[in-house]
């Protein structure tokens, strides 16, 4: 049952990863493409979530079955327990695949929402604007709150080394 907990929990947050670029997408295509933003994103809004629903398997795929333990780690007068997957695939890691999932997808929908914020700042209809502007703001701000997480991510990176996640 807690290999259950912890690969649900790994594999929701992949999820939400890869949500978010795709909501930092269709941002992008509304500012850039908006005659054709309904039409692309009525064709493909389903499978676009199925496509990410599927994909958030991949970094997490080797938690189904293999062992799981816990490993302790102490840094700055606190100790950390951490969910490792002892993998019969050599070079796998949840830490090395969810580095590489966070990492990724933050800088995808940072580029992405930085180039809407410059065609925000250029564009000139003010009521479409408005409500572009709102959309964007509320991808943008959810992009905002995982960034401390990629930080804290690319930290534990530092900490532990390369090696560590390459068991």
């Amino acid at each position: 049952m807690r290999l259950l907990e912890f690969t649900g929990a790994y594999y929701l947050n992949c999820l939400s990863e890869f949500l978010g670029v795709l909501l930092a997408c269709n941002r992008f295509t509304a500012l850039f493409c908006p005659i054709a933003h309904d039409r692309i994103w009525m064709n493909v809004c389903y499978a676009s979530i199925i496509l990410c629903v599927l994909v958030a398997i991949a970094p997490v795929w080797f938690l189904f079955d293999d062992p799981t333990g816990f490993m302790q780690l102490r840094a700055d007068n606190f100790t950390y327990y951490v969910v490792v997957a002892y993998s019969n695939t050599r070079g796998t890691s949840i830490w090395l695949n969810m580095v590489i999932v966070t990492v990724t997808c933050n800088a995808l929908s940072t580029l992405l929402y930085s180039a809407c914020l410059v065609r925000l700042c250029t564009f000139s209809n003010m009521r479409l604007r408005t409500a572009e502007r709102n959309l964007f703001l509320v991808g943008f701000i959810s992009m905002l709150f995982s960034l401390p997480y990629m930080i804290l991510m690319v930290g534990v990176v530092d900490k532990i080394g390369m090696h560590g996640f390459l068991r």
